[in-house]
């Protein structure tokens, strides 16, 4: 026989239960990935820096110093990708 597990007033069976903690584990992961998101390092007008994990993270990067540099009524335009000490920089110039 199957147990039973009450849940908020709801009840659920075994199967039940193992599915939502599937669906809790996929939803911790997915907010996880969410997370790993470019890190502004260096902002001096007309340029800034964000920390890239790759080069995925490099559209994401750019979209953020547009955001930046729109302030000062400019675009953003790629300066370079450098790799120091392990970590990725995308650098960026405000035109």
């Amino acid at each position: 026989m199957l147990s039973v597990v009450s849940l908020s007033g709801r009840r659920f069976g075994l199967i039940g239960e193992v599915v939502m903690r599937c669906l809790i584990l996929l939803l911790m992961v997915v907010l996880a990935a969410c997370a790993t998101q470019p890190q502004q390092v260096r902002a001096t007008n007309p340029t800034v820096t964000y920390t890239i994990d790759d080069r995925s993270d490099l559209s994401e990067a750019e979209a953020m110093a547009n955001d930046y540099c729109y302030d000062f009524g400019q675009y953003a335009y790629l300066r370079s990708v450098e790799e120091r000490d392990g970590t990725t920089y995308a650098i960026f110039d405000c035109i």
